[in-house]
């Protein structure tokens, strides 16, 4: 059983907090989808490039309310790719072996970039405006990822598994939010709102998402948010370890004391509990899904 001492302990600064983006929520029927891709990808492995041409093809229907297309514009009309500094999240639908170990920092770099094609700019106008720096992880692999939440270096348009999320307001609130996420309270959240079906992952629909309790960053305060802001910066050149190991992660244990302690300024006295409830979380089968990584597990 997970302790519920330490929810307590942060109700008052925990809500549920969310505006999902226009373009993050795919449609499965591409039954009546026009056969030529709107966009055309590179930097990808051919299957993750038909996909994207699926996901295009998807998202360029303009009846019935239709959502915005993955592109990044350089139409000379729309600001230049190189001024928006924008590329494709990864993972259109998942991700593909191995590329959990570009995901260990706050930071994660897009992986592919897109092109406008002829007649299509308001489509890209419309998709560009759905790009924010912060995305959430709906496919969270406890036992190899690091991140539920990633802040991009520049405004990025998400893909299904890592989608756009909008902040209201000052822009530091996004780094203070992808703070709390990573944290081991931000983590336990995620994985108790989460689908488990299989072992050591957690899964979110869109639908989920508004109900995933988080730090209200709109009750920080300027000098809040300035200790915020360098807080990021400290940990964004950092390496965490997958979330199933927490309980051993001593970058983890430095952002729980940093934020909690630091920023939020909740008492010491909540380290020791929060080490017990880490290392409980940990033991979870369905966080650490039989991975010698576990406590006790000799990984």
């Amino acid at each position: 059983m997970i302790s519920s001492s330490m929810w307590s302990a942060c109700s008052s600064m925990m809500r549920w907090n969310w505006t999902v983006a226009a373009g993050s929520r795919p449609s499965p029927d591409l039954s009546s989808v026009p056969a030529e891709p709107l966009i055309e990808l590179s930097g990808a492995r051919s299957s993750w490039l038909t996909m994207a041409r699926n996901w295009a093809r998807m998202r360029s229907r303009s009846s019935s309310g239709a959502r915005s297309c993955n592109v990044t514009t350089t139409d000379s009309t729309a600001p230049s790719a190189e001024r928006m500094g924008v590329a494709l999240m990864i993972a259109l639908t998942r991700r593909p072996s191995g590329d959990a170990g570009r995901e260990r920092r706050l930071v994660v770099e897009p992986d592919s970039r897109g092109e406008v094609r002829e007649g299509r700019t308001k489509k890209a106008e419309s998709a560009w405006n759905t790009a924010t720096r912060l995305h959430f992880n709906r496919d969270f692999r406890l036992n190899s990822q690091s991140l539920a939440a990633c802040l991009t270096p520049e405004a990025a348009i998400g893909g299904t598994a890592w989608p756009n999320f909008r902040v209201e307001g000052d822009r530091r609130r996004e780094e203070a939010l992808a703070l709390w996420a990573n944290t081991t309270p931000g983590l336990i959240s995620f994985w108790w709102v989460g689908t488990r079906q299989q072992q050591g992952r957690a899964r979110l629909t869109i639908s989920q998402l508004p109900a995933l309790p988080a730090l209200d960053v709109r009750t920080l305060d300027d000098g809040q948010l300035e200790q915020a802001e360098r807080l990021f910066a400290e940990f964004a050149e950092r390496d965490f370890l997958p979330a199933n190991e927490a309980y051993r992660d001593q970058t983890r244990q430095a952002l729980d004391r940093a934020v909690l302690c630091g920023l939020l300024g909740l008492p010491g006295s909540i380290l020791q509990p929060l080490e017990a409830l880490r290392l409980q979380w940990c033991e979870e089968p369905s966080v650490h899904g039989g991975k010698s990584t576990r406590p006790g597990g000799g990984g």
